[in-house]
């Protein structure tokens, strides 16, 4: 059996690109998927406790679609458990992008 997946891989993200730099948070959610992929109940388990962040992830799940879980050549509803975490983000110092190209591209040769 596999189990259901995000149609736009880069929506496990969405949510967290646009937070503070040096917030970090949890959010745990309970989803019943159907043999479509739509999501028919969405329950928070447990959080962290920023609502931003909350708020942000419930949007991006239920505007993300899904790919159904499927059993074999069947597509299958299932109850999906999913954990979103972002841990602490901090800015990178002036001039370190240029520093890592440059390193990367000393490597490559």
């Amino acid at each position: 059996m596999t189990s259901p997946r995000f149609r736009d891989r880069c929506v496990k993200m969405l949510p967290f690109t646009e937070m503070e730099s040096g917030k970090a948070g949890t959010i745990l959610t309970l989803a019943s998927i159907d043999q479509s992929g739509a999501i028919r109940n969405l329950h928070v388990m447990d959080h962290s406790g920023d609502e931003q962040m909350l708020a942000q992830t419930l949007e991006a799940l239920r505007a993300s679609g899904l790919k159904p879980a499927r059993l074999g050549d069947k597509t299958v509803a299932v109850d999906f458990l999913y954990l979103f975490t972002t841990t602490e983000v901090k800015p990178l110092p002036e001039g370190s992008i240029s520093e890592l190209s440059g390193a990367l591209r000393r490597l490559r040769t």
